[in-house]
């Protein structure tokens, strides 16, 4: 199985879901992208450490934008919320049944460690109900 996990900047839900569940389904091929991404920047520190309470690791990882081709190869899309459902819904209308929008992930962006915490817990839940 091939999974796409996509938010909006790639250095925060997206990397942490695509770090859980890699470490969750080490079969599975498992990527991230963001809808937004001005550069190739590494996963905040936050992210990065909420991510090791789960064996998950970021320290390589470097934001990156979604491209078609990345909707194309996976067998799953995961988006973190649903606005960014209806992005991909209207950008790429052919892979719409990939969609698996499970719940919202709001975006800890610029908050503190338990902010983070919180959203990796959530995220995790995610990547369980996978």
């Amino acid at each position: 199985m091939t999974v796409l996990f996509v938010c909006t900047g790639n250095t925060c839900r997206s990397p942490m879901a695509e770090a859980i569940c890699r470490v969750r389904h080490p079969d599975w091929v498992v990527r991230s992208a963001g809808l937004s991404v001005s550069g190739a920047l590494p996963a905040s520190s936050n992210a990065q450490d909420a991510v090791r309470r789960y064996g998950g690791d970021l320290s390589l990882h470097r934001s990156r934008r979604l491209e078609a081709t990345d909707c194309e190869r996976c067998d799953v899309i995961v988006p973190m919320t649903g606005a960014h459902a209806a992005l991909l819904r209207g950008l790429y209308p052919e892979w719409s049944d990939k969609l698996r929008p499970l719940f919202d992930v709001e975006d800890p962006f610029g908050e503190d460690a338990e902010v983070y915490a919180r959203c990796a817990e959530r995220i995790s839940a995610l990547v369980d109900a996978l």
